[in-house]
């Protein structure tokens, strides 16, 4: 699926008090082990996605960052980065931070189907109909004919100013 609505993921919030503290205890458990284990990618890109998910967006982006440094050219990296910069945002624009890792995950992955949307979406919002109308497209001819998405792209092609 491709979304790019902040708030989707189940947040700590939702949580009993019990059931938050085990959370919290297993998060700082990981992020003492990648003290002794600096180097393991996967063990920064846990702690990015859990920081997002409680809330702690400075943890997560500099635990992001650690992944990113370890495999630059990682593109799940660059959108777990992405995720917690849309999840941090505090309106509904897309934040330029954002963006700008966007285009770096489409500049390593041209078809990328989640930048592709997301570029579109703030091309739409700054005005840029037919940048919007390109990206989509591409996107929309790699999706299946059965996909669910298609109903919505089209639809938000449709509605873009004729340029």
């Amino acid at each position: 699926a491709i979304a790019i609505a902040p708030g989707t993921e189940p947040g700590i919030e939702r949580l009993t008090d019990e059931q938050a503290k085990t959370v919290n205890t297993m998060v700082d458990g990981l992020a003492e082990r990648l003290k002794q284990d600096p180097d393991n990618f996967e063990g920064w890109m846990r702690l990015a996605r859990s920081y997002r998910v409680l809330g702690e967006f400075d943890k997560a982006f500099n635990a992001a960052h650690r992944a990113i440094a370890l495999q630059p050219a990682s593109v799940d990296a660059k959108l777990s980065l992405a995720d917690v910069q849309l999840a941090a945002a505090k309106d509904h624009r897309l934040p330029n931070d954002y963006v700008a890792t966007m285009k770096e995950v489409l500049t390593l992955d041209p078809n990328n189907g989640h930048a592709l949307y997301a570029l579109g979406a703030a091309a739409a919002q700054n005005g840029h109909a037919a940048e919007a109308r390109t990206l989509w497209t591409k996107l929309l001819d790699q999706l299946p004919a059965d996909a669910p998405e298609r109903i919505k792209l089209n639809s938000q092609i449709a509605a873009l100013p004729k340029s």
